[in-house]
C-alpha cells in the first residue's frame, strides 16, 4: 500500500471569531466557509456555513485519528479499511 502524505498547511487550524473562517493562530486563512452561495434552495444558511467550518477545522485531527486507527488495528478489517477509505479521500 502506497503511503500517502498530506501536503497541506501543517499547523492547528482554528476557527476565528466569525465562526466561517478557518485559520492558522497567526491568523492566516485556510478556509472561508459563505452563506452567499446560490440562491432560492441552493442558498446556505448561517448555521450551515459555520457547520461547514467547523468540519473543516477539524479535518486535520480527524486524518491524524483516521491514520492511527489504520496503525493501531490492523486485525480489524473493516475499520482499517474505512479509516483507509477516509485517508484516501482526504489525500489522493
Amino acid at each position: 500500500m502506497e503511503k500517502l502524505e498530506f501536503k497541506g498547511t501543517k499547523r492547528e487550524w482554528i476557527l476565528n471569531g466569525n465562526g466561517r473562517t478557518v485559520q492558522l493562530k497567526n491568523g492566516n486563512t485556510i478556509a472561508y466557509t459563505s452563506n452567499q452561495f446560490g440562491t432560492g434552495s441552493g442558498y446556505v444558511s448561517e448555521s450551515k456555513a459555520e457547520a461547514n467550518a467547523k468540519l473543516i477545522a477539524a479535518a486535520p485531527d480527524l486524518l491524524e485519528f483516521a491514520q492511527e486507527m489504520v496503525r493501531r488495528c490492523p486485525n480489524s478489517t473493516w475499520l482499517s479499511e474505512q479509516a483507509q477509505k477516509a485517508i484516501e479521500k482526504a489525500l489522493k
